[in-house]
């Protein structure tokens, strides 16, 4: 699942995910993604921006779905830095973060670390 409010960015996260051969659902809100999620859905990967109006942010999600769909691997995007980050949450070393703009070969890695999909 790709969570990210801003429709220009999420449709570019959604094309790199399908030309990696995932199945996407996309998602303008952390709230919205959490209904999708307790829907009964079989999701591997949600990858969310930290910043989207709504009750939650990224991270919220995060700590939600660690909590009630633990073999769900979660991953963060922004594009702020981290110490206006570190006022949302405590995140280092908690979660997997991507910084915006990022690249394919950095997605890849990071997916790579969490899956192991692109090794030879």
């Amino acid at each position: 699942m790709v969570v990210e409010d801003d429709d220009e960015v999420r449709q570019s996260a959604v094309l790199l995910f399908e030309n990696m051969g995932f199945d996407i659902e996309e998602s303008t809100t952390a709230d919205e993604a959490l209904v999708l999620l307790k829907s009964g859905s079989d999701f591997n990967l949600v990858f969310s921006d930290v910043f989207m109006p709504g009750t939650l942010s990224g991270f919220g999600l995060a700590n939600e779905c660690a909590r009630s769909f633990p073999e769900i691997k979660f991953l963060l995007a922004s594009g702020h830095p981290d110490e206006e980050l570190k006022k949302l949450d405590d995140w280092i070393g908690r979660y997997n973060l991507l910084h915006k703009p990022f690249t394919l070969e950095e997605l890849r890695a990071e997916l790579d670390k969490m899956f192991a999909f692109f090794k030879n």
